[in-house]
C-alpha cells in the first residue's frame, strides 16, 4: 500500500469497500441482462447508487455528492441504481437539492385533516401544491 491509502479516513475506506461491492453487483447485472448496458454511453463516468431496499443512506449521499462534484467539474456522470429495474434512457445527475431524512418536516393537522410535507428548507418563497 502507498502512503495515500493510509491517509484515508475510516469513512472513506468504508465508502470504497461499499462501492467495490456495488461494482461487483453492477458487473453481474450487465452480464446477466445485456440489454441494460445499451443505456450506457461509450464514454462517461458511471456513479453507482445502492438499491432502495434495503438502502444505504450514507453511501447514497456520498455517491450523489461525488456525482455533484463531477458535474461542477464539467463532467456528465450517469447515475446507476444497482439492483433496481433498468430504466430507459440515460440517468443523469439531477440538479434538484438532495433531501436528507433529517431535513424532511412532516406535520399533520387533525382538525383540518391536512398533511404537510416539506422536502427541503429554504429561505426562498415557496408555494404549496394541493393534491
Amino acid at each position: 500500500m502507498n502512503d495515500k491509502a493510509n491517509e484515508l479516513s475510516a469513512a472513506e475506506r468504508a465508502q470504497i469497500r461499499a462501492n467495490l461491492g456495488l461494482v461487483r453487483r453492477f458487473v453481474r447485472e450487465l452480464i446477466e441482462e445485456p440489454p441494460s448496458r445499451d443505456v450506457l454511453p461509450d464514454e462517461g463516468t458511471v456513479v453507482l447508487l445502492p438499491p432502495d431496499e434495503p438502502g444505504d443512506a450514507a453511501l447514497t449521499f456520498a455517491n450523489v455528492e461525488m456525482a455533484r462534484q463531477l458535474v461542477a467539474e464539467g463532467e456528465h456522470p450517469i447515475l446507476w441504481a444497482v439492483g433496481m429495474p433498468p430504466r430507459e434512457g440515460l440517468q443523469v445527475a439531477v440538479h434538484f437539492p438532495i433531501v436528507r431524512e433529517d431535513q424532511i418536516a412532516i406535520r399533520y393537522d387533525r382538525r383540518q385533516d391536512r398533511l404537510t410535507v416539506a422536502f427541503s428548507q429554504t429561505e426562498r418563497p415557496t408555494m404549496p401544491l394541493r393534491r
